[in-house]
């Protein structure tokens, strides 16, 4: 009994509080879900090496997801060892290594039918109170504004909501197959009725969401599954129908304005590009997982600043393979391809295993009449094929939805997308029990039985070493960082400096604090420190954010005008846009006697900013010097 407590804790944990953690102050909170899934993984493994000294009933599952995903943990991992970003890539490969741990435990803690229903509904009820949190922030309409409940972002929600649909479908299914093989009406099952209310009540969550991708990710999963579902007469046909539809929705009114609106208003197609550029020119070897926004401004097109949407830092490519291609190489597009045609392969084989069955059964809903000669397909194996294949939809439309954005890059949705891949593994362990699984060899049995307390006593003093610097240390960094961004907001900069420094003392690369703190200094008018930072921050991100241009103001405050050209040179071609960064650079030209350069700079800022009043001041000013100096020039000798 305590065993099962401590399991289901963990699934609860996970499933459940893990998409609902939010934290309004003081904190991070996409970051708070990735602790609460670290706390509960180190809980967990000291109960998992106590079950593995037992060798009683655990086993460990077969399948070549297992492998795919192995080999994407070796791919990331070498990219990390020979990053020449470590501190960027250590965090980064820390964060996706809960995630592969999360898809191994679910795959194998799950072991029976009765454990895979209860698992299956844990999400849905954590989609159940996020949709009713989203709605509350619309103020209960339709029409409100656009909610992120506590997923982080519309797209987040969305896309949460999107794999947590298929789930309740495949439930709703299983409930309505059943009846019919019982003789039972759906009409007077409450189970049936509470399955459909909860389908209803996720896709008006899914359209408050107002995410575009989420709505290619529902249409991806439902157009794979049709043509898996069908026989090879039936999917040529189908892929016609599905051609003729498509063409029909593309040319429809308002699907054409968004997408119009999307490519026209939208900074993807810029960022998607420059990081196309990016992947081709680190095609064999790139700069290492989770590096992406620090080299990527290399590689941006400039044309990306003129959108009104730009930003300086652009943190993700919103393509899942082009971003792992871009850090990683073709090595990386290959191991997560890997994964991705395993997971179509595998729902693929499901589907063709039970077609029959399944189709079988589906008449008989339809005509409670009919004979059931052709369907032999048991209600245990029905508890677990209709919730597997709508586990497998969801997968498949997170996967589908990454390839306009990278949730999986996020706790909010990673943590439930890797759970659930492993959920689709224990599923079919399930179904084919002597298949899936290999046991411990006898030997090492006898080895951890005889030493037990010395495994389960060092696996937790091991664990509470880990959670010092992997849970602690993070936490209380980005605890004091984010009581230094409240206090800087409120005008306290000396306070929001010292918290900044003790956020440092836990984290001593971050750049987010890095920067802030040395932007604290230049605002208190310490330089020198300001300038320290700064240097600081360039060795480990060169091109992060606007240091460049930071360290252009600095230098020119402290009158070493050499340098400050030079940075805001380097600043400019990468953000040629940027007003005032050519303001600052005609100020130091003007300073160094050099007033025709800075001329050309201020009438290249006024074709930006014609109605800029600081360039018109200044452009006078420096047109005066250069008229007077002219005519200073043009009198004669004595």
């Amino acid at each position: 009994m305590f065993n099962k407590c401590i399991k289901y804790g963990f699934f609860v944990a996970i499933l459940t509080i893990v998409p609902l953690v939010f934290w309004k102050q003081f904190f991070n909170w996409f970051l708070l879900k990735l602790y609460v899934a670290q706390l509960a993984l180190g809980l967990l493994s000291v109960w998992l090496v106590f079950r593995l000294c037992e060798i009683d009933t655990l086993r460990f599952t077969k399948n070549s997801l297992n492998i795919s995903i192995f080999g994407f943990f070796v791919v990331f991992s070498v990219f990390t060892i020979f990053s020449k970003y470590h501190h960027i890539s250590f965090p980064e490969w820390q964060e996706y290594v809960t995630y592969l741990l999360l898809y191994f435990l679910f795959s194998n803690l799950i072991t029976n039918r009765k454990e895979f229903t209860l698992v299956c509904h844990l999400p849905i009820i954590a989609a159940v109170i996020a949709t009713l949190y989203g709605l509350k922030q619309c103020g209960w309409s339709l029409k409100g504004g656009i909610p992120y409940s506590t997923l982080g972002n519309k797209n987040f929600f969305g896309n949460f909501i999107t794999m947590n649909i298929f789930i309740v479908g495949g439930l709703l299914a299983t409930t309505m197959m059943k009846n019919a093989l019982n003789r039972l009406s759906n009409w007077v099952s409450l189970r049936t009725w509470g399955y459909a209310a909860v389908l209803v009540l996720l896709m008006i969550g899914e359209f408050i969401s107002r995410s575009n991708g989420v709505w290619l990710g529902l249409g991806v999963a439902i157009i794979i599954f049709g043509f898996c579902a069908l026989s090879i007469r039936s999917r040529l046909l189908y892929c016609i129908f599905v051609l003729v539809i498509s063409t029909i929705a593309i040319y429809t009114p308002y699907i054409q304005k968004q997408v119009i609106d999307e490519f026209s208003t939208g900074v993807r197609q810029y960022i998607w590009k420059g990081s196309f550029q990016m992947f081709v020119s680190n095609i064999w070897w790139g700069p290492g997982f989770g590096t992406f926004f620090v080299e990527y401004p290399k590689h941006r097109l400039t044309d990306y600043f003129s959108m009104e949407k730009a930003v300086t830092t652009t943190r993700h490519a919103h393509n899942e393979f082009i971003q792992l291609g871009a850090e990683m190489g073709i090595w990386g597009v290959m191991a997560f391809a890997a994964i991705v045609f395993l997971v179509l392969w595998q729902g693929y084989k499901i589907l063709g295993l039970y077609r029959k069955e399944l189709r079988a059964c589906l008449i008989k809903v339809i005509k409670p009449g009919t004979d059931m000669k052709d369907a032999e397909l048991k209600q245990d194996d029905l508890q677990i094929v209709l919730p597997l294949i709508g586990i497998w939809m969801g997968l498949v439309g997170v996967i589908a939805h990454n390839m306009v954005s990278v949730d999986l890059r996020f706790p909010s949705i990673a943590v439930s997308f890797w759970s659930a891949l492993g959920l689709f593994v224990a599923g079919q362990k399930i179904l084919n029990p002597r298949e899936r699984v290999f046991n411990i060899p006898d030997r090492i049995r006898t080895h951890l039985s005889s030493n037990s307390a010395t495994y389960i006593v060092l696996a937790a003093a091991l664990i509470i070493l880990l959670q010092y610097p992997l849970v602690y240390k993070p936490i209380m960094s980005q605890s004091l960082f984010h009581k230094g961004v409240v206090t800087r907001s409120q005008g306290k900069w000396e306070e929001s400096t010292a918290y900044y420094n003790r956020a440092l003392e836990y984290d001593p690369v971050n750049l987010r604090i890095l920067y802030r703190l040395a932007f604290n200094y230049a605002q208190l008018n310490q330089m020198e420190n300001a300038l320290k930072t700064y240097l600081r921050l360039t060795s480990l991100a060169p091109n992060y954010s606007r240091v460049q241009s930071n360290l252009g103001k600095i230098y020119l405050q402290l009158g070493q005008l050499d340098y400050a050209i030079k940075n805001f040179r380097e600043a400019l071609s990468m953000n040629p846009y940027a007003v005032d960064d050519h303001v600052s650079l005609a100020q130091a030209y003007f300073n160094t006697q050099e007033p025709m350069k800075a001329l050309a700079e201020l009438e290249f800022a006024s074709t930006l900013e014609p109605e800029n009043e600081s360039v018109k001041t200044i452009m006078a000013q420096v047109v005066s010097h250069i008229r007077s100096q002219e005519r200073t020039d043009t009198i004669p000798s004595p």
